[in-house]
C-alpha cells in the first residue's frame, strides 16, 4: 500500500518534483512504532524512490520532538544515547538508518546552535538539518545561521503555561501535560500571526495563545458540524 501511495505522489507531480516522506523514527510508547519498524518502512521508501526522508519522532502523548517528559512512561529504543540527543534529538537515530539505506536523510527537533548543525552535516550524521519552532518566529532563521548567527533563540525555554507563583503546580503530571500542550500551543498562535500578520508576537502569553487556539478548534468543529 505504502509503495501504491508513493508512485501515485510521483506520478502526480511527474519525476522533475521531488518527493519526502516524515517519517518518525519511534513513538516512545508501549506498544507502539518502535525504531524497527521505521527501519522496514525507510527501506520500502528508498524501494519506491523517494528523494528525502525526515527523521523525527514522538507523540502528543510521548512529545520527543518537544524534548519534553510525555503523559506516559517512554519505551526504550534499540538505539544508543549521545550528549548530542541534547541539541540534535534524533540524529541517533539517523546514522542508525545509513547502516541500512542509503536515501538521504534529513533530521528535524531541537537543533538552535549552529555548530551542532554543521557537525550533524558535515560528519555525515545527516545530509539536512530541518528546523520547526524557531521558524514559527523567526520566518528567516536559515538565513540568520548561514549569515553568522550562532545560535537560534531556545523560545521554549522562557514560555510557562503557569505564572512564577503557580509554577508549583507543574509538579503534577496532569498539569504538567496542560502546561506542554498551552506551550505548544503558543507556537500554533506564532504561526497564524505569520500568516495573517506577517509578523510573529513573541510576547504573546501562554495562556493567552492556549485561550486562542481552543477558540480556534471550537469555531472551526462548529463550522465542520454545519457542513
Amino acid at each position: 500500500m505504502l509503495l501504491e501511495v508513493v508512485a501515485v505522489v510521483r506520478n502526480a507531480v511527474g519525476p522533475g518534483y521531488p518527493v519526502a516522506v516524515k517519517l518518525n523514527s519511534a513513538d516512545f510508547q508501549k506498544g507502539g512504532f518502535a525504531f524497527e519498524d521505521s527501519l522496514q518502512v525507510v527501506q520500502w521508501l528508498e524501494q519506491a524512490s523517494v528523494d528525502l526522508v525526515e527523521i523525527s519522532g514522538g507523540t502528543y502523548e510521548q512529545p520527543k520532538l518537544l524534548g519534553v517528559e510525555g503523559i506516559e512512561e517512554e519505551e526504550p529504543q534499540s538505539v544508543k544515547q549521545s550528549t548530542a540527543q541534547r541539541e540534535a534529538y534524533f540524529v541517533e537515530f539517523a546514522k542508525a538508518m545509513q547502516e541500512k539505506v542509503s536515501i538521504p536523510l534529513m533530521v528535524t527537533g531541537g537543533f538552535r546552535l549552529r555548530e551542532v548543525m554543521e557537525a550533524v552535516v558535515t560528519g555525515g550524521s545527516a545530509d539536512l538539518v530541518g528546523l520547526g519552532r524557531p521558524m514559527c518566529v523567526l520566518a528567516d532563521a536559515p538565513r540568520r545561521i548561514l549569515a553568522g548567527d550562532k545560535e537560534l533563540p531556545r523560545y521554549e525555554a522562557q514560555l510557562s503555561f503557569f505564572p512564577p507563583w503557580l509554577s508549583f503546580l507543574s509538579r503534577i503530571k496532569t498539569l504538567r501535560t496542560i502546561g506542554t500542550f498551552g506551550v505548544q500551543y503558543w507556537f500554533y498562535a506564532q504561526i497564524d500571526r505569520l500568516g495573517h500578520k506577517g509578523e510573529a508576537e513573541p510576547d504573546l502569553s501562554v495562556m493567552a495563545a492556549t485561550a486562542e487556539v481552543m477558540k480556534q478548534q471550537k469555531r472551526w468543529l462548529a463550522a465542520r458540524r454545519a457542513g
